[in-house]
């Protein structure tokens, strides 16, 4: 019998090794398809048309360059620096007026996340009437019945960031676990949003790219660690009580 105690001693002595094991060596996993658009179209995304236009009325579309809504070479986007394509939009356009594009996401348990992407932006309010309100773009998540979770990134551009003005490619990277907790083994949809609130107040470019979202898995609860423990000092006080019986 003591013989058959050392060895469920050590089958769960291993089992506590490799759960231990599991938990170290988790790494984030990539949840998002195609956030580089490197398929060179929105292959893993969904468009949401608003504007059939081109020009400064252009919705979300894929390119290797900013080609629809240039007129001063100091607002122009650089190309993409991840890749060779990106996702673009004008920038500009009726009073109103949303560009998006979304992506369904399953995740699976959810213990950590990140969200990052990169974004460049050009506008020029010199070339129409006066803007008085911000033109906006911003990134949140949605439940399965499309209510708002939460906004994970929200960008205002308007009058008092110049008259005229160019971001290059900037990395922005998020903790976003507060706002994906609770929604585990859920599908949730990531949406990038353009807002245009007044119409024709000038041209603008805005560029999107690289977009990752890497979810961690939530590691077993400790009560699971207390439960092998406690098997393994009942298997240990169990065999110290059948020597002194012997």
């Amino acid at each position: 019998m003591a013989t058959m105690n050392r060895k469920t001693a050590g089958f769960f002595i291993a089992t506590m090794a490799c759960l231990f094991t599991g938990v170290s060596s988790a790494a984030p996993v990539q949840v998002l398809v195609n956030g580089g658009f490197e398929t060179g179209d929105f292959t893993g995304w969904n468009e949401v048309t608003n504007s059939g236009g081109r020009g400064c009325n252009t919705d979300w579309y894929v390119s290797t360059t900013d080609t629809q809504c240039q007129q001063r070479p100091e607002v122009r986007l650089n190309s993409a620096t991840e890749g060779k394509y990106a996702a673009y939009n004008s920038f500009d356009g009726f009073a109103g007026t949303t560009y998006t594009i979304e992506q369904d996401v399953a995740l699976g348990s959810v213990a950590a996340a990140t969200l990052d992407f990169s974004y460049t932006v050009g506008w020029d309010f010199g070339l129409g009437p006066r803007s008085h309100h911000e033109r906006v773009f911003s990134v949140s998540f949605l439940d399965a019945g499309d209510s708002l979770i939460g906004a994970a990134y929200v960008l205002g551009i308007g009058p008092s960031d110049g008259i005229r003005g160019f971001i290059d490619w900037t990395n922005i990277s998020l903790d976003v676990t507060s706002i994906l907790s609770g929604y585990d083994n859920q599908t949730v949809t990531l949406v990038a949003n353009v807002f245009i609130p007044e119409r024709k107040t000038g041209p603008g470019s805005f560029g999107l790219d690289d977009v990752n979202l890497q979810i961690s898995a939530v590691p077993l609860p400790a009560a699971v660690y207390l439960f092998v423990g406690g098997l393994l000092a009942m298997t240990g006080a169990g065999a110290r009580f059948r020597r002194r019986l012997s």
